[in-house]
């Protein structure tokens, strides 16, 4: 693996870290809660992210691609994945690209968390003997990837994510 693909890894596993820290401190009612219908709680939070991360695996893991939505097709890709990322940065709410990331598993947070090992350990034998720049895995709207940039959404998604499980335990009605 390439400096820079081992730099843009380390940081995706960091930040992942970071993440499971906060949140295993929380109480099931805490990891439960969600003020309302249409948010997700924090445990689908997770659910969603080990999920996405499920979809890269299988991804680099099988080949198996994700299918290009063909009206994401009108927009150079440059231009897509910018406007992808830049939403996610700004924490705006963007339409779910594939219905599988959708959290619904009743899984408890220790077997989330022990999915979600398994999946970086997966992703990252197979990119080691890789360089970075290799375009293997798609995305419905922001099309091809390379490793790079795929770690790259991979971070931005889960910053995104973080930011909102913040948010949840800001709520002034989050369980104490």
């Amino acid at each position: 693996m390439n400096s820079e693909l081992q730099k843009a890894f380390d940081a995706t596993e960091r930040q992942r870290a970071e993440l499971k820290a906060t949140v295993s401190s929380l109480s099931e009612a805490q990891l439960n809660w969600s003020p309302d219908n249409s948010a997700w709680s924090i445990l689908q939070i997770v659910d969603h992210l080990v999920r996405s991360s499920g979809s890269v695996q299988k991804a680099f893991a099988t080949g198996v691609q994700e299918l290009e939505f063909p009206m994401s097709r009108l927009l150079p890709q440059s231009l897509r994945r910018a406007l992808i990322l830049g939403a996610l940065n700004r924490d705006m709410t963007l339409p779910m690209p594939s219905k599988g990331l959708m959290p619904g598993s009743n899984a408890k947070l220790p077997e989330l968390y022990s999915n979600w090992e398994v999946l970086s350990t997966d992703i990252r034998r197979f990119i080691e003997p890789l360089n970075g720049d290799e375009k293997k895995y798609t995305h419905p709207a922001m099309g091809p990837l390379t490793l790079l940039q795929t770690l790259e959404l991979g971070r931005v998604h889960t910053a995104y994510h973080a930011r909102q499980i913040e948010r949840l335990r800001l709520n002034p009605l989050f369980p104490g």
